[in-house]
Formats: structure tokens, C-alpha cells, sequence
């Protein structure tokens, strides 16, 4: 009777561990969940943002990516046909302004993503699309974030 009841006692024990680790794993899949909503709302709202403020954007990367102000931009085709010799001459102007060579240009190349840019200097990319950055700032916040929606 005795080691019926211990047993009984430890299988309980057993089956309450193994729920209590199982409601955590929920509740961090549900946490992951919330964090990339977070993050697919970002992309969407960086897709909507107003004209002037996406151009600027997309100069401000290219003008922090630029190695020697001489790469090439490519753009998505909707981006480049919409923002891209406009995005091209602030970078420059961004580029002038702080002494440096101002030589970016346009390229004829488009790429299939969401938004952004990529520089490119022969053989070398720099790859600031919107699902890069997204994905590096991820990486980098997501702690953050977490204390955010979870604290």
C-alpha cells in the first residue's frame, strides 16, 4: 500500500513537471508568434511609408552601406521605377556632404524583393533589402522586443 501511494505520489509529480513544461513551451511558441507579428508589421509599415520619408530611408542605407561612393544601386523593379534616381541623388548629396566621393549610381539590374537596395561594387554586395534588415535588426532586438511586449 505504502509504495503504491509513493509511486502514485512520484508518477504525479512526473505528470505535473512534464505539464509545467509544457505550458512554458506553449507560451514561448505563443511569445515567438507575437515577436515575428512584430516584426511582419515592421516590414509592412516600412513598405507604406510615405514617399519623401521611403526615399530618404533608402538614401540614409545606401549612404551608411557605401564603401567608396562609386557602387551601383539595384532596387526591386517596383522601387526602382518608383524612388530610384531620386534615393540615387540624395545618397549622393549625402555622400558630398560628409567629403566623401559621390558617384553612386543607378543600375539597370533589378532583384526580387520586398524593398530596399542592394550596393554593388564589382564583385561586392551590400545587402540592405528590407528582409535583410529586418532579419539582421531581428537577430540584434529581439530580446528587446520581448521585454517590451512580455515585461
Amino acid at each position: 500500500m505504502k509504495k503504491g501511494a509513493k509511486d502514485a505520489e512520484q508518477r504525479l509529480e512526473r505528470l505535473g513537471s512534464v505539464a509545467e513544461l509544457e505550458a512554458k513551451k506553449r507560451v514561448l511558441a505563443e511569445k515567438q508568434d507575437l515577436i515575428s507579428t512584430a516584426f511582419d508589421r515592421a516590414m509592412e509599415m516600412l513598405q507604406n511609408l510615405p514617399e519623401d520619408e521611403y526615399t530618404r530611408f533608402l538614401a540614409v542605407q545606401a549612404f551608411k552601406a557605401s564603401r567608396n561612393g562609386k557602387e551601383q544601386l539595384i532596387f526591386s523593379k517596383k522601387d526602382r521605377a518608383n524612388y530610384g534616381k531620386k534615393v540615387c541623388t540624395l545618397a549622393n548629396e549625402l555622400l558630398a556632404g560628409e567629403g566623401k566621393n559621390a558617384g553612386l549610381t543607378l543600375s539597370e539590374e533589378t532583384r526580387d524583393m520586398a524593398g530596399g537596395l542592394i550596393l554593388i561594387d564589382g564583385d561586392v554586395e551590400m545587402n540592405c533589402s528590407l528582409e535583410t534588415l529586418l532579419r539582421i535588426s531581428k537577430r540584434d532586438i529581439s530580446r528587446d522586443v520581448s521585454k517590451i511586449l512580455f515585461d
